[in-house]
């Protein structure tokens, strides 16, 4: 499996529907946007890496009003200087977010928006999203696929950059990033520019920016000018257009009504609301949905709240009423849902709340949940309604009111402990994958951290993540996390990964860059008297210190170890080196000649490299290969290469008989540019699929395989077109009428129809 199988899930939510890594289906409209470039066939493979915020967009520029005046900033600062950086500072809910989208459409920009209510906070996400956009924007000569390291630091965005200026023949170019307050950067990286943005930007290049007060790391260099300026509440210009978004508001017909029953002329609404916000946007917003609900009662103008923190204050006393039903009932219901909402993770139903509070799921739903909708996210997964916190700065509030929310994070934590401990395998997928961070987040003291991190961290655990998800990447994931609590215990636990029982080269060179990273400040991790450990420690720390002679130091070490899993490392480090001169040769031969775990190692790491000039080793090792494995990790590197030579092997693949080979080469169907008979081929073999007779799959050779079915559907709802949605609703139902398997092909089976509900909900079926 390859590093980018990991990035593909789409993700969407009623509030913004942002769909994430998948843009199939998005509409440009008559809007000027960035997402009409990804119409070309050529750059539709990029939308793999592409976050649309095209209904964020459309909300937040839908009835936006005035700002001239900090386009007139922005206009000022591009005509002053040949390029640079412009940062707007605000509070929450003054209108960044707003300004970022009107600004989108305004210039045509390349853009992403930081989500942190929908984990949309990671610089891997923002950095693959700006370079998919850049070339697609600007028909930059690149595989309308990205690098599989365009997301580990701003070198390729870099290196876009300068390409695209040196396209824009006296014209400009504009970047929009909101909200840098809300990303998270990797520990031990805080040195670095926040989402590793470049020092230094090529002539015609311009970035806005937006955040909060608060600090956020941008250094530029001399000749790369940057300029900040404040959107602050008081500014007249910024109370005019408050006061013009009242006026237009004012005419809803429920605005109306609400003023007509309390004798309100319109000027004294505008008048007295625009004072009473304070000049935020998310004030008058919010209270404008309170009109339109019925929820002010008898509130007259006067009695309105002031400011956002006072609007949230309101809602927050309305909370503290129910301490009139006991004080019990507000510390064990009202207060700790609240609380519970403010540390998840990801959406969670309430039935889960519910046994982590000990609640009774309904109650929880009814009193609470729809009770506070308007500030909480809801999304229907699984069959059932999943909840969040839906606004950033209103989930600041919570946990400014709760005093943060390290207690519900310990709560989650304790759950988790008291019911999985002694059973890990009995672990939900939410604690599986949270628990660490929930560990974390607690901010436990140093001595109880450490005893929960031991009964967290046990073979159990490792064991229920690896057969639960079918491989250890969370756990992988995880370790970045423990790094900040206890480096020692990181790097111990990355050892066991690279020395586990179950190999994938992935998970491993996750594990093997973290100790790389690691490796200044816990120097020896293992056991000195161990040839291997030496040998290992050896190895990372000639990839920690990057010599001029790295890949020559590598090479020996390769040449001097025996130990196969200790090789696999040393392919991986290589990989990393970046260096095609001397590694791609010394990984070409360990891919032709290492066994099974060597082999599929140099497979990654090849890819890590990103050598174009493999490519015509890799064909032929194709048809000179020992066996199908030889010949499905050809096929597997080119595609993830993206190598448009593979299109001539691609017929021979798909009519192998052994279906490893088959389903790497049904991937190639969407990791190449599009050719008008993939699809209609691929829709062919489903059509005797789902005509098949489901107790008798022998008849279907390879493509009986579960695991090859699966990618069908992945290749299918990234290429879409007509006939797909039913052709996939009957595979469901074929598959619902086949024998219940066991073992390793129920995993087979619960990722197969996963796979089927999510293309549907992509495509626009009904079945999800």
């Amino acid at each position: 499996m390859s590093e980018s199988e990991t990035r593909e899930a789409s993700v969407t939510t009623p509030k913004y529907q942002v769909v994430i890594r998948d843009s199939r289906g998005v509409v440009v409209g008559d809007d000027n946007v960035v997402y009409q470039y990804f119409l070309d066939e050529r750059y539709r493979p990029l939308t793999e890496h592409l976050i649309a915020f095209d209904d964020l967009l459309a909300e937040r520029t839908r009835e936006f009003v005035g700002r001239q005046f900090v386009d007139d900033w922005l206009a000022s600062f591009m005509a002053a200087h040949d390029r640079g950086y412009f940062v707007l500072v605000g509070v929450p809910g003054i209108g960044k977010t707003a300004w970022a989208a009107h600004a989108v459409r305004q210039y045509d920009a390349v853009h992403h928006f930081n989500v942190a209510t929908l984990g949309i906070t990671r610089p891997d996400q923002a950095l693959e999203n700006l370079c998919a956009q850049l070339i697609a924007r600007c028909k930059l000569d690149h595989p309308a696929h990205l690098p599989l390291g365009a997301g580990r630091d701003g070198g390729y965005l870099n290196r876009l950059l300068h390409e695209a200026a040196g396209r824009l023949n006296g014209g400009k170019l504009l970047l929009v990033v909101d909200a840098l307050n809300e990303v998270r950067m990797l520990p031990g990286d805080q040195a670095a520019n926040v989402l590793y943005l470049p020092a230094s930007l090529p002539p015609g290049v311009y970035v806005a920016l937006t955040r909060h007060p608060t600090r956020v790391a941008l250094e530029t260099e001399p000749g790369t000018p940057l300029e900040t300026r404040v959107l602050g509440a008081g500014l007249p210009d910024n109370k005019r257009d408050v006061r013009a978004y009242l006026r237009a508001q004012a005419q809803k017909p429920a605005v109306v009504d609400w003023l007509a029953a309390r004798g309100i002329p319109e000027k004294r609404f505008v008048t007295e609301v625009a004072e009473r916000s304070e000049g935020n946007f998310m004030y008058v917003a919010y209270l404008l949905a309170d009109i339109e609900a019925g929820e002010l009662g008898a509130l007259s103008l006067s009695e309105l709240p002031r400011g956002l923190p006072g609007y949230f204050a309101r809602f927050w006393g309305e909370l503290e009423a129910a301490k009139d039903e006991g004080r019990d009932a507000w510390l064990r219901f009202y207060k700790a849902v609240i609380g519970l909402l403010a540390a998840v993770q990801e959406p969670v139903s309430a039935a889960w709340m519910g046994q982590v509070l000990g609640l009774d799921a309904e109650e929880v739903h009814d009193f609470a949940l729809e009770r506070w909708s308007k500030f909480l996210d809801c999304a229907r997964a699984g069959g059932e309604e999943r909840w969040r916190v839906y606004d950033g700065s209103f989930a600041g509030f919570l946990r400014e009111k709760l005093q943060g929310v390290r207690e519900y994070h310990r709560r989650i934590v304790d759950h988790y402990l008291a019911a999985c401990a002694t059973d890990w395998q009995s672990c939900d997928d939410y604690g599986l994958k949270h628990i660490v961070e929930h560990v974390a987040a607690a901010e436990l003291p140093a001595g109880e951290q450490t005893g929960v991190l031991d009964r967290v961290l046990t073979d159990g655990f490792v064991a229920a993540i690896s057969e639960r998800f079918d491989w250890l990447w969370h756990l992988a994931q995880d370790l970045e996390v423990v790094a900040t609590m206890d480096p020692q215990r990181a790097a111990a636990l990355a050892l066991q990964i690279i020395e586990g029982p179950v190999p994938n080269s992935l998970v491993i060179q996750r594990a093997v860059r973290l100790l790389v990273r690691l490796h200044p400040e816990v120097g020896f991790v293992g056991n000195r008297r161990s040839v291997v450990h030496r040998q290992l420690n050896e190895a990372i720390e000639v990839a920690s210190e990057a010599p001029p002679d790295a890949v020559a130091r590598q090479r020996d070490l390769l040449a001097r170890v025996k130990n196969p899993r200790l090789q696999s490392v040393i392919a991986l480090t290589l990989g990393d080196t970046k260096d095609r001169d001397v590694a791609a040769g010394i990984l070409l031969e360990m891919l032709k000649t290492g066994r099974r775990e060597r082999s599929w190692a140099a497979a990654d790491a090849l890819i890590a490299l990103n050598d174009s000039a493999v490519v015509p080793d890799l064909l032929r090792w194709y048809d000179e290969g020992y066996t199908h494995r030889d010949r499905e990790r050809a096929v597997y590197i080119l595609g993830w290469l993206h190598a448009e030579e593979a299109r001539t092997l691609l017929p021979r693949a798909l009519a192998n008989p052994d279906h490893k080979v088959v389903g790497r080469a049904v991937d190639l169907t969407w990791q190449l540019e599009p050719d008008g008979g993939d699809v209609p081929l691929l829709m062919q073999r489903l059509e005797q699929i789902v005509n098949s007779d489901p107790g008798r799959p022998e008849a279907l050779g390879p493509w009986r395989d579960e695991w090859v079915q699966k990618r069908v559907v992945r290749a299918l709802s990234k290429r879409g077109g007509p006939g797909v949605v039913p052709l996939l609703e009957r595979l469901l139902e074929h598959v619902a009428g086949r024998p219940v398997p066991r073992g390793q092909q129920a995993v087979k089976r619960t990722k197969l129809v996963e796979s089927i509900e999510e293309a549907l909900r992509v495509l626009g079926g009904g079945a999800a």
